[in-house]
């Protein structure tokens, strides 16, 4: 019983790479939480969700800034 929103995180998923090990999730309003819960829901996806961030519309640079910001508070 899938909706367009389920379908669209399943696209989100699909996109990124094998491989990945690690993500962060950041967006506006309930977007986030939606593929945060999409993700849970895959016994066998393994990448490891480390946060859900809140940002409002945001350029290419400041996506950079805040993954980096995000990764150095973790000492990462």
């Amino acid at each position: 019983n899938f909706n367009i929103t389920q379908i669209f995180f399943q696209q989100i998923l699909k996109d990124i790479a094998p491989g990945t090990s690690e993500i962060v999730i950041f967006g506006p309003a309930q977007a986030k939480v939606g593929l945060k819960k999409e993700i849970e829901q895959i016994k066998h996806y393994s990448a490891r969700l480390h946060a859900v961030l809140p940002s409002d519309y945001i350029t290419q640079n400041e996506i950079v800034a805040l993954v980096k910001d995000y990764y150095i508070r973790q000492g990462n």
